[in-house]
C-alpha cells in the first residue's frame, strides 16, 4: 500500500476483509507521525516502531520516494528516464526556465502592522549551486510523478544496477507473506 496522506481508511478495509497489507512509505516526519498514529489505531497499540513492524517500509533520512532515488545513485536513470518520457534536452530546458523562479512561499515571523496577517517570503529555485543539478532532478521528478514512475522503473530495471535497498525490502516483505498464504493452502 502506498499512500499519500492517511492510512487508516485503507488499513481498515483491508484488516475488515481480511486482506495482508504492506505499507511503503515516504521517510519525512509529518508522515511518519501520522503513519504511527494510524498504525497504533489499526493494530491496537501504544506505542509503534515502524523499523520492527513486519509489514511496514519506511525511506530514512527523511527522505521521499524521488530523493531516495537520488541518494541511491540513480541519477543516469533519472536522466535516461527524462530523455525517454520527455527529449534529450528536457533537463537542461527546464532548468533554464525554472531557475531563479519561486518554487514556494514560506511563512515569516513578521506580521503587517496595518492588517496583522502574516507575511510570507519566496523561496527561488536555485539550480547554479553545487546540488542545484540534483535539486533540479528532484523538482523535475515530483512535478510528473504520475508520468514519470513507470519510466524510472524501466529505466532501473534496464540498468546494471541492483534495486533500491528499501525496494528490495519491500519485495522481501510481500514474498514472505506469498510464502505464508501459500503454506495455508
Amino acid at each position: 500500500m502506498w499512500v499519500h496522506g492517511g492510512y487508516l481508511p485503507f488499513l481498515r478495509f483491508a484488516e475488515a476483509l481480511n486482506i495482508p497489507w504492506l505499507i511503503f512509505s515516504d521517510g519525512e516526519s509529518k508522515v511518519k507521525k501520522k503513519l504511527i498514529k494510524d498504525l497504533k489505531e489499526i493494530l491496537n497499540k501504544n506505542e509503534i516502531d515502524l523499523d520492527s513492524e513486519n509489514n511496514v517500509v519506511v525511506l530514512d533520512n527523511e527522505y521521499d520516494f524521488e530523493m531516495y532515488l537520488l541518494a541511491s545513485g540513480y541519477e543516469e536513470e533519472i536522466k535516461i528516464a527524462f530523455s525517454k518520457l520527455h527529449s534529450d534536452t528536457y533537463l537542461e530546458e527546464e532548468i533554464k526556465k525554472k531557475d531563479g523562479t519561486t518554487r514556494r512561499r514560506i511563512k515569516t515571523t513578521a506580521t503587517c502592522d496595518i492588517c496583522k496577517q502574516s507575511i510570507y517570503e519566496d523561496v527561488l529555485r536555485d539550480y547554479s549551486s553545487d546540488d542545484g543539478y540534483r535539486r533540479a532532478l528532484y523538482d523535475c521528478m515530483t512535478s510528473q510523478k504520475a508520468q514519470f514512475g513507470p519510466v524510472i522503473a524501466q529505466a532501473i530495471d534496464e540498468s546494471e544496477k541492483d534495486l533500491p535497498p528499501k525496494v528490495i525490502a519491500l519485495f522481501g516483505k510481500i514474498s514472505a507473506i506469498l510464502k505464508m498464504e501459500e503454506a495455508e493452502a
